[in-house]
């Protein structure tokens, strides 16, 4: 079976109790190692990076760091409002309790906020288990994909050439006027730009392509915003191809 699942968030006045890895809400500087983390990890779901974008930009995502280094995240407020995830436990430190405090601390992240319930979004078989242990979360009745939101959710899928994008994704430099919505942010454009179809869909080409270097403009300002991204406004750069 694959549905959505619920929780009742008052269930237990507090879920997290202890706090053996490590486990926080996300901080700014920590937005590039959960990204690269999640390459990673999870190199199958890149569907996820757009959302987990989203999830950072809000403050709604949550990671546990071992010797510093980061083994599961979770986010919650991605797919619709109420919802968990994604969520994610690196290979290696699976069933050792990582996940149930990770998610035990989105739970009362979201209680905070003045949700009473918590929706998990998409579970199947292998995962249902864990959240009946966990959080006594049952099933919703007619929670089938194609019966709730994911009905209406755009996806987007880009095929390449194997052997030419494994040979040149490497190199490649995007060029465009505006950044993408979460490089906007990040500059402090929030609260002073609002991110429009354009960003967005420079947000969605950002979670789904490897590139090298993207240069853009519009937000009158000389600034590197990461490894990757760089705002131009007065300079000028060579950009060998």
């Amino acid at each position: 079976m694959i549905g959505d699942m619920i929780v009742n968030l008052y269930a237990k006045d507090r879920w997290r109790i202890d706090c053996k890895y490590g486990t926080r809400v996300v901080f700014p500087s920590d937005s590039e190692r959960v990204l690269n983390f999640v390459r990673k990890e999870f190199p199958d779901e890149k569907g996820w990076l757009m959302e987990i974008n989203h999830a950072l930009h809000e403050g709604k995502c949550v990671i546990s760091v071992i010797e510093h280094e980061i083994v599961g995240f979770a986010c919650y407020d991605c797919t619709g409002k109420g919802y968990f995830g994604p969520f994610g436990v690196a290979e290696a430190h699976r069933s050792k309790g990582v996940g149930t405090e990770i998610f035990y601390e989105c739970l009362d992240q979201m209680k905070s906020c003045g949700y009473g319930y918590t929706i998990i979004g998409w579970v199947d078989d292998t995962a249902k288990d864990f959240y009946e242990k966990e959080a006594n979360a049952w099933y919703i009745p007619d929670s089938e994909p194609n019966k709730t939101l994911y009905m209406r959710r755009i996806r987007t899928s880009i095929e390449f050439d194997d052997s030419d994008w494994n040979k040149d994704h490497a190199r490649m430099k995007i060029i465009s006027h505006s950044p993408c919505t979460s490089n906007m942010f990040l500059m402090g454009g929030k609260g002073l730009y609002q991110a429009d179809i354009i960003s967005n869909y420079l947000e969605e080409v950002r979670a789904t392509t490897e590139y090298k270097k993207w240069y853009f403009g519009h937000m009158h300002i000389n600034k590197q915003v990461s490894m990757q991204d760089i705002c131009l406004y007065e300079q000028i750069l060579f950009v060998p191809t």
